[in-house]
């Protein structure tokens, strides 16, 4: 049967076959990028901008266009990030020095019942004063400390004297002495402070302190003011603080918060530490904590003045209600019992925003107000009062907390 076949026709109509096939690739790939050329250049030409808009270039002829020119308030926004690097720099190397570590030592038994003083904490401080040898630190970092250690930048340990505390604050105020020191330690480094009242949500600010312990001693970060008068309650007890959002961690409590003059505008003390928070960090403004450091110097202990409320600041937008009746102040949430406020008819509900005839706008005003006086002053208080819509102004015989 193989014979029968034509050999010659069988390999002729094969060759046709291959050959067919292959001009029809060619044909394609030919066609194939003749369109690519035309759709990708020449179509764009005809097409884009006569037919249909160019994409990047979409036009609202007639329509609502968006403001192109920013508020005279942006437009004049110029940042020097070389030169504000530079500041950063200039702050850290000044500062830096006057920062110190503060150890809090306690006993403790081992296995055996032997007793050792032992570190249990530690902490950050800062020297302010460096003729008397006195450092600034939070309260809480010498609590219940048997003996206190300042480390200073040179590494030379030396034993400290707790002048005074004070838990209300979280503040308190060391004294190391000088004769402990040698003569070319005794030129003690040291900062001042500025004015916290002055810091607006935005402004940038650095923190040096000594995150978990001595290993990272001196350690600087930087961020910005987040929120001022922020109010918080900790164990009972309210502090009126500056949010910022600069890192600090264990072992940063009691360092110094600073502004690009490297003056002291307030006292690191509290981190939120929970699952998906971070940047919340916060620190006594100076002029809250200036006062009291200079009570606890002199007197050993801070005489306050009681006015006897619970209370948070108030600003624009806190109360939808007030519709602008009151700009700022301080909201009363509580009144306490047979206190000075009670029995000048201040109530829960009122807010307070004058006294004497000052403006406050927060809780950091009313302290330092109220910082102004003693135990036996009368002042006038001015509420607002929200059941009746009106202003009220009340006298008040301040009490104290001894």
């Amino acid at each position: 049967m193989y014979n029968s076949f034509d050999n010659n026709r069988y390999y002729s109509d094969s060759h046709t076959e291959s050959k067919s096939k292959y001009t029809i690739v060619v044909v394609a790939l030919i066609s194939a990028l003749i369109g690519a050329v035309v759709m990708a250049v020449i179509a764009p030409q005809f097409i884009y901008g006569k037919i249909i808009p160019w994409p990047n270039h979409l036009s609202n002829s007639g329509g609502y266009q968006l403001p192109s020119e920013p508020p005279t308030s942006v437009s004049q926004i110029k940042v020097d990030i070389e030169g504000l690097g530079n500041q950063f720099s200039q702050v850290a190397k000044s500062v830096g020095p006057a920062v110190v570590g503060i150890t809090n030592k306690g006993y403790v038994k081992d296995w055996f019942g032997n007793t050792s003083l032992t570190e249990k904490s530690s902490g950050t401080g800062f020297i302010v004063d460096p003729k008397k040898g006195y450092v600034v630190t939070n309260e809480h970092v010498i609590s219940g400390a048997k003996e206190v250690v300042v480390t200073l930048s040179s590494g030379t340990k030396v034993q400290a004297e707790v002048v005074g505390s004070d838990e209300y604050s979280d503040l308190a105020v060391l004294k190391i002495n000088l004769n402990d020191l040698s003569k070319d330690e005794q030129d003690l480094p040291y900062v001042t402070f500025g004015d916290s009242s002055t810091l607006q949500v935005g402004n940038f600010v650095l923190a040096i302190g000594n995150p978990l312990g001595a290993e990272f001693a001196r350690t600087t970060t930087h961020g910005i003011v987040s929120a001022v008068d922020r109010v918080l309650t900790v164990d009972g007890k309210q502090y009126s603080l500056l949010q910022i959002d600069a890192a600090i961690n264990e072992g940063n409590s009691g360092g110094p918060l600073l502004d690009l003059n490297g003056k002291v505008v307030g006292i690191n003390t509290i981190k939120i530490k929970s699952s998906g928070v971070e940047g919340l960090g916060f620190a006594i403004p100076s002029k809250q904590a200036q006062p009291i450091i200079e009570q606890l110097i002199s007197y050993g202990k801070v005489i306050r003045p009681l006015l006897g409320i619970h209370g948070a600041g108030f600003s624009p937008g806190s109360n939808q209600f007030l519709q602008g009746k009151v700009e700022s102040g301080v909201y009363v949430s509580e009144v306490m019992k047979g206190k000075p406020a009670e029995k000048a008819g201040i109530k829960a509900g009122d807010i307070i925003v004058a006294i004497n005839d000052k403006q406050i706008t927060g809780f950091t005003d009313l302290q330092s107000e109220l910082f102004k006086h003693k135990k036996g002053d009368q002042i006038e208080v001015e509420v607002y009062r929200m059941s009746e819509n009106k202003n009220i102004k009340l006298r008040v015989v301040l009490d104290s907390n001894e």
